[in-house]
């Protein structure tokens, strides 16, 4: 069952701090849990046109991130405090910054999937609640909605907008 294979995938999350919250591109955040762990991308040839991205693959980049790394991806979502609006995928950059600082240093408490909708809330021990839901365009319904890495075991899993749960080997 969906919410048991959630419950699952943090049952070693929850009770750690976020940490590290970031907006990425567009939308997109990202939030850190466990040990910070360095990780190492050495450079790479890229075939892109774009000439930033080529420029990016050239470099080698040092990252710092968690065992678990929780990327918000192709779906709605909305950060509140209490339950008071801060943000949500649409908002301004600058709101978005702000909401995921406020979520920095909040211990995760737990992981709840509706089922019916494919509706996510991450509750933290502060007030803080962040909620993801499919976009509803059809087409995006297959993207995915969220996905947890655990670099220490080796598996990413995810959950995509139609409800589907993936829990795949993670490539080096």
């Amino acid at each position: 069952m969906l919410r048991d294979d959630i419950r699952d995938a943090f049952s070693e999350v929850c009770g750690l701090p976020t940490w590290q919250v970031r907006k990425g591109v567009g939308s997109f955040l990202t939030l850190e849990y466990g040990d910070p762990h360095l990780r190492i991308q050495e450079p790479r040839l890229s075939r892109s046109e774009l000439p930033e991205v080529r420029k990016s693959a050239d470099r080698r980049r040092v990252i710092v991130s968690g065992r678990w790394h929780l990327w918000i991806y192709m779906c709605n979502w909305t950060i509140s405090s209490n339950g008071t609006w801060l943000a949500d995928n649409e908002a301004s950059s600058e709101a978005i910054n702000e909401a995921s600082q406020y979520l920095d240093g909040q211990i995760l408490l737990s992981v709840d999937v509706l089922s019916k909708d494919v509706k996510t809330v991450f509750r933290f021990d502060l007030g803080g609640e962040l909620a993801t839901w499919p976009y509803l365009d059809e087409g995006d319904r297959y993207e995915e909605q969220w996905l947890l890495y655990d670099y220490e075991a080796k598996k990413v899993r995810t959950l995509k907008g139609d409800g589907t749960w993936l829990c795949e080997p993670l490539d080096d």
